[in-house]
């Protein structure tokens, strides 16, 4: 005889608790998971973006500030501003630089336009006719710095300068950098911070390599490179830190920029070489200029690659037709030095 199946009595296993994997299927039948609606998503989206925008409102702001004066500026400002405005109004600026801050990472919400103000050199006796002695007593220190065109230079320059007669305290190249973009790298705070703390008295400057550029100052775009406003800035920028560095005790050397390969660029260089030379002559006493040009160029002014010295083709220049070998580097080393035995005596 059939059994029939409603009557069969199943008998729940010992393992498995009672009613419970029914309560959970009731449970999950009761709620189902909740899904968002097409519009919700994409208000949620809009939220998200807008939240993103505002936090990093000032970042993009101050960037697009920093643009090459053209109609892409202009709509970015125009279209930042409003949400730069209201990030500073509700304090998420102030909270996301604080939080920068702890992580050691550098300010983004503005335009680092410091430079030497009001900084006037000090009265500078006539010139001694006796050259000031070096000796392992009355060493020189001296400190090096610049943009990636000091680096060879600076290497070949400790490896040829007397321990005797000077006291490097560092070197420091810093690529990519220059006095025209002190929102990227500030070296007029980095040299007022190193010379007040460590007192060189000699600084071996190269500057000019990226800062054939649009400068900026705490009133937007001052002008692109090689107007009027652009020189009468930037010489004001050179002169600015050879006073402070004057007020300071501390003779300049500042090395011209060597002609390059591209014409272009080698043009634009000429512009910044004629400002920084027009800058030291102004401080014939505490500061001086190393020309660099008739020794990386042809008899005729013509630049190459490799010049003949001493009656050998010496390579000078690296594959970019800017940068030094190291042979390049030890010409400006002994350019440098030729500069100093007129300074002082070693």
């Amino acid at each position: 005889m059939t059994v029939p199946f409603e009557n069969i009595n199943h008998t729940p296993s010992h393992n498995v608790k009672k009613g419970s994997t029914k309560r959970v299927l009731v449970a999950q039948a009761d709620h189902p998971h909740h899904v968002m609606s097409a519009g919700q998503a994409i208000l949620f989206v809009m939220l998200t973006l807008m939240i993103g925008a505002l936090l990093n409102a000032s970042s993009l702001y101050t960037r697009a500030s920093t643009m090459d004066p053209s109609f892409a500026r202009t709509t970015a400002m125009a279209v930042l501003r409003p949400f730069d405005l209201a990030s500073r109004t509700i304090g998420l600026t102030s909270l996301r630089q604080h939080a920068r801050t702890t992580m050691d990472l550098p300010r983004d919400d503005k335009v680092d336009t410091f430079t030497f103000t009001g900084t006037k050199s000090p009265f500078i006796t006539p010139p001694s006719t006796t050259l000031p002695s070096l000796t392992p007593t009355s060493k020189l220190t001296v400190w090096i710095i610049g943009d990636s065109l000091s680096v060879t230079p600076a290497e070949s320059m400790l490896a040829s300068f007397s321990t005797s007669a000077f006291d490097i305290q560092g070197t420091q190249g810093q690529v990519a950098t220059g006095l025209a973009r002190p929102d990227v790298f500030n070296w007029f705070t980095h040299i007022n911070e190193f010379v007040t703390q460590n007192r060189p008295k000699l600084v071996i400057a190269t500057f000019g390599a990226n800062d054939d550029q649009s400068l900026f100052g705490d009133g937007g775009a001052i002008g692109p490179f090689g107007s009027p406003a652009w020189r009468t800035e930037y010489l004001r920028r050179v002169s600015s830190t050879l006073d402070f560095l004057a007020s300071q005790k501390v003779h300049t050397v500042w090395i011209e920029i060597p002609p390059v390969r591209d014409p272009v660029r080698n043009d634009r260089y000429r512009v910044i070489n004629e400002i920084t030379r027009t800058a030291v002559n102004t401080h014939p006493a505490t500061a001086t200029y190393v020309q660099t040009a008739r020794s990386f160029t042809n008899p005729d002014g013509s630049y190459s690659d490799a010049i003949t010295i001493n009656g050998t083709p010496t390579l000078l220049r690296a594959p970019d037709g800017i940068h030094f070998t190291r042979a390049g580097g030890n010409v400006i080393s002994e350019l440098v030095l030729k500069k100093l035995r007129t300074l002082y005596s070693f």
